[in-house]
């Protein structure tokens, strides 16, 4: 019997696939004749296990963070191709820029898991009113600074850990028109407009915790739930996370998204290493289906589908941001160093706010490394 070994990254989302309860695999372990072995790596650890696994053949399918890492690992010959536009039947019930996120050059790779975009969080009760449906970084700091009383709460809580704090600063670099790679792959951070996005993210977040490397995924969901902040930044995947029934006085909690919101799609991909290429195919078909789709949906916070958006829009109250987040959201453009300079770019914004860096002279070393690369 043929076995199949997937490998995903440690998010919400992923559970759904391995949940004995829901028998996903096991259904289509009995429907393929095969065996599936699924593993799951934190993301601190997760892209270093990747690498590894693109140079043996242990995995067949490998998670992908979407249009941040699929030019790069394509040009680097990590993935196989699916089928080219022509041969590859699209699927209308995918939101179209999800669906578009899949394609390199012309070239299917990607099948779509589920996507993470910036969302706000707020606690109705202290703001005594609900704020718009989309607003902007500068809004959401203009309402920090006023709040009347925060109930000995927490003004604002942002996420800050390294692992991925460019992401989460890229918001505020959009805000002051700070686009960081142009359209050809050249760096544009070394910028006035690159260092007040950094000013305005470090001065909002000046109204939240003293620690704020602590602050990854879990512990902003932590402070949501628990009522210890009024306002919040998090992932659209993890919003299935906060609003489960741990979630105190869940009826509270507004929503609203960020008009310069990023979004990716964490998809599944085939190892260039795999011996079972069209299996590896089929396992990634049924691993997207719709029902599989929803429950993924439930659990992470968003799906991908519209058909799945739409039944359930009345359950979830962050749907319909979420699926206009996914939709309006503004990639960062695609490139083979993208990677490479996010990397870059990561450790510098790690030395500038957890560090008190000068933000010119990181900044200038930041563009120089990325230079020397093109």
């Amino acid at each position: 019997m043929k076995k199949i070994n997937i490998l995903a990254v440690n998010d919400p989302a992923v559970y759904a696939y391995i949940d004995e309860t829901k028998g996903f695999l096991k259904e289509i372990e009995k429907e393929l004749n095969i065996d599936i072995n699924f593993e799951v790596f934190p993301f601190e650890k997760y892209y270093d296990q990747l690498m590894e696994a693109f140079e043996n053949h242990f995995y067949d399918i490998v998670m992908v963070a979407g249009h941040l890492w699929l030019s790069s690992f394509v040009q680097k010959g990590y993935l196989l191709p699916i089928g080219s536009k022509e041969e590859v039947e699209v699927d209308q019930d995918i939101i179209k820029s999800i669906s578009e996120e899949m394609f390199y050059k012309g070239q299917q790779y990607l099948m779509p898991s589920f996507c993470d975009g910036h969302l706000l969080t707020y606690r109705k009760s202290v703001l005594r009113k609900e704020l718009p449906a989309s607003i902007s970084v500068s809004q959401v700091l203009e309402e920090v600074q006023h709040l009347e009383s925060a109930q000995s709460m927490t003004p604002i809580v942002l996420k800050a850990h390294p692992s991925e704090l460019f992401l989460d600063i890229l918001p505020y670099l959009r805000a002051e028109g700070c686009e960081p790679f142009s359209e050809d792959g050249k760096p544009q951070i070394n910028t006035i407009n690159c260092k007040k996005g950094i000013e305005k993210y470090m001065s909002l977040a000046s109204y939240g915790p003293i620690v704020l490397s602590l602050y990854d995924n879990d512990r902003v969901r932590e402070a949501i739930q628990k009522k210890k902040c009024v306002f919040a930044v998090t992932w659209g995947g993890q919003m299935g996370a906060v609003m489960d029934e741990r979630c105190i006085d869940s009826d509270d909690i507004g929503f609203a998204a960020l008009k310069e919101s990023w979004n990716v799609t964490w998809s599944f991909g085939i190892n260039n290493m795999t011996e079972n290429n069209s299996l590896a195919i089929e396992v990634m078909k049924r691993l997207t289906v719709p029902k599989i789709d929803r429950e993924v949906g439930k659990i992470c916070g968003n799906p991908t589908r519209l058909s799945n958006f739409e039944a359930d829009k009345d359950i979830y109250s962050w749907y319909p941001l979420a699926k206009e987040m996914i939709t309006t959201a503004r990639p960062i453009p695609s490139f083979p160093l993208l990677a490479d300079f996010i990397g870059i770019m990561t450790e510098a914004l790690d030395g500038i706010v957890h560090q008190d860096m000068p933000i010119d002279k990181t900044l200038e070393k930041a563009q120089d490394k990325m230079m020397q690369l093109l």
